[in-house]
């Protein structure tokens, strides 16, 4: 066995985090076309101000500003948090949007 394997650091999971930590990971994690919109801005303001509910809704109804699209990490993610917090509707919510196909790319058409 390599020594230096017992000092390398392994990533924690979701589910080894506290729920605060699975909002930052996943604000983190998102790109930086949706920093700029106003849930997230306002995700990031209840986060800091310790509502960790206010902030797990608002990341959700990011999901409804149209054109927006959600990877299964983000929803999973969520999903673990709100199980932790005993959010039981919005991780329903949640591991609903991962069984949702993904919506059709839209294609160019020219005039």
């Amino acid at each position: 066995m390599n020594i230096f394997a017992l000092f390398k650091k392994r990533k924690a999971t979701p589910q080894e985090l506290t729920p605060v930590e699975i909002l930052r990971l996943t604000q983190a994690s998102l790109p930086e076309i949706y920093k700029d919109c106003e849930h997230f801005i306002q995700s990031k303001d209840f986060l800091n101000h310790n509502e960790w509910g206010l902030a797990l809704d608002t990341l959700i109804a990011m999901a409804d500003e149209k054109g927006h699209y959600f990877s299964e990490d983000f929803w999973l993610n969520l999903a673990i948090c709100a199980d932790k917090m005993q959010m039981i509707q919005q991780s329903e919510y949640c591991r609903l949007q991962i069984s949702r196909p993904n919506p059709p790319l839209q294609t160019f058409a020219p005039p």
